[in-house]
């Protein structure tokens, strides 16, 4: 299904297309059948390529017109003239309107400074002197917040020191705990080795007393022949 191409026609040529006068493409424009636009001053109406003038596009109560002349043209340009003319005098009434209010409000407004100049004076000076008060608190606060930040950034500075000695003292620490531990490692080699030596010394000693039993005995055995062949030659 290909759509119709669409294309912006003048008033006057929308009208003779659809075979309607000029009122009734107006009518039909304002309850928003057909869009439209405005170019180069002139009004335009978006239709389909499609649309021959053709009376069977009229409807109940339009007004069928053949080729629209000159004087359709006219009389069309005029209703909108008029109406666009209309709208400008609602809004120069309305414009007109709020300058009257708005010099009212100046004139009221001059009126209310005559009248209450001492009291506007007056307060304008009790205005001027809270400023002046609220000027010196902020000055002093301001430097209440300098000292405070002094103080900040000296106590920061402690703290970094501090901070810096506690790292050097955890690592001398970590030092010192390594050195122990290895000295404790040592002092254990140490001690097993004791306990082995004592061990080796009561084997040596075990055997020593072993062979010194050994020696008496064969000491006591070759004894024995000796004393009988003395007792005997006595």
């Amino acid at each position: 299904m290909i759509e119709s191409a669409q294309q912006w026609v003048s008033m006057a040529g929308a009208a003779a297309r659809m075979g309607v006068s000029l009122r009734t493409l107006q009518r039909r424009l304002a309850a928003g059948e057909h869009d439209s636009r405005v170019s180069h001053g002139r009004k335009e109406v978006l239709l389909d390529a499609a649309v021959k003038p053709d009376v069977t596009n009229a409807r109940q109560g339009d007004n069928v017109a053949g080729p629209v002349t000159d004087l359709d043209v006219a009389r069309a340009t005029a209703v909108f003239a008029r109406e666009r003319l209309g709208a400008l005098g609602g809004e120069l009434q309305r414009s007109r309107r709020w300058t009257l209010a708005g010099w009212a409000a100046v004139l009221l407004l001059l009126a209310g400074i005559g009248a209450g100049g001492w009291f506007v004076s007056r307060t304008l000076t009790t205005s001027r002197l809270r400023g002046a008060t609220l000027a010196l608190d902020v000055l002093n606060a301001r430097k209440r917040h300098v000292t405070a930040q002094s103080r900040l950034e000296a106590a920061q500075a402690r703290l970094d020191a501090l901070t810096a000695g506690l790292a050097t003292a955890t690592a001398q620490a970590d030092v010192a705990g390594k050195a122990l531990e290895a000295e404790r490692q040592a002092r254990s080699r140490a001690e097993g080795e004791l306990l082995s030596s004592r061990a080796l010394v009561g084997q040596l000693t075990a055997e020593v007393r072993t062979l010194e039993g050994l020696a008496r005995a064969a000491e006591n055995t070759a004894a024995g022949p000796a004393d009988l062949s003395e007792n005997s030659a006595k």
